[in-house]
């Protein structure tokens, strides 16, 4: 989160951040890759990431920097209308 950059899990299986709980629920879902983008606000301060969960054949592609720009106009949307 400090570097603002996507984390990707590729393997949920074998991810050793995952409690065996947590792989389990991933794995039940047929959740193979958890690229997460990072969202921040026209400051560029962090604020949350977005995480995706890809089934099998749903690697990186380099469609997913439209998700980068989707997530930053929702973002930039939601905090326009903050006071």
């Amino acid at each position: 989160m400090n570097a603002r950059s996507r984390i990707i899990v590729t393997d949920a299986a074998t991810e050793p951040l995952f409690s065996s709980e947590a792989r389990g629920v991933r794995l039940q879902a047929k959740v193979c890759s958890l690229p997460s983008t990072p969202l921040t606000d026209s400051l560029g301060n962090f604020v949350g990431m977005m995480p995706t969960h890809c089934r099998p054949g749903g690697a990186m592609l380099p469609e997913w920097e439209l998700v980068d720009n989707l997530a930053a106009s929702l973002l930039a949307k939601i905090s326009a209308r903050e006071p």
